[in-house]
């Protein structure tokens, strides 16, 4: 199972939690020591999910050597389209 899917996993077991105390101050204080303890894993995913789009927009944009090719400007009349 990714770290992704364990974030999911984790906000729904959180979000159980919450539906079962009625005590809103005492949810939201294990609701941060939970956060707060699962953090460093937090920035290894943000951290691995950005590397993955770097990697996907770098082969997207992958520079590609073309052989340049001359065009005659003189040729084309302001008639011409398109």
């Amino acid at each position: 199972m990714s770290l992704g899917q364990q974030f999911q996993e984790l906000n729904a077991f959180i979000s159980r939690f919450e539906k079962l105390d009625p005590h809103t101050d005492r949810f939201l204080k294990v609701q941060k020591i939970v956060e707060c303890s699962v953090a460093c894993y937090k920035q290894i995913y943000e951290e691995r999910k950005r590397a993955v789009v770097q990697t996907s927009l770098d082969s997207f944009l992958k520079k590609v050597n073309q052989p340049s090719t001359s065009i005659d400007v003189t040729s084309i009349s302001d008639d011409d389209t398109c």
